[in-house]
């Protein structure tokens, strides 16, 4: 019997140990992505920012360049979340709080 429990405790051990592997992997993989993620949304809008300021018209007359700014400026403040929270030590904090 003590034979048979102890074969059981290592296959369980050896299972939990793969699943903490797992676990590893997957919350790497998806703060790769996150970052990956953020600083895309924050390139995206810099170069919208930039167009629309490099604009010949006047930004404040122009309806267009308006909601071009504020849809720049939300996916910078996208961006930025998603980069702020790819972070190791931001992302723990997160699943703490959760």
């Amino acid at each position: 019997m003590s034979a048979e429990f102890e074969r059981e405790m290592q296959e369980l051990k050896r299972a939990v140990a793969l699943l903490q592997r797992e676990n590893t992997r997957t919350r790497t993989g998806w703060l790769n992505w996150m970052r990956a993620t953020g600083l895309l949304l924050s390139i995206y809008a810099s170069s919208i920012l930039l167009g629309v300021l490099k604009m010949h018209g006047k930004i404040e007359t122009n309806p267009v360049a308006i909601s071009f700014v504020i849809t720049a400026l939300f996916m910078a403040a996208c961006g930025g979340w998603c980069l702020l929270w790819s972070f190791r030590w931001m992302a723990e904090r997160l699943i703490k709080a959760a």
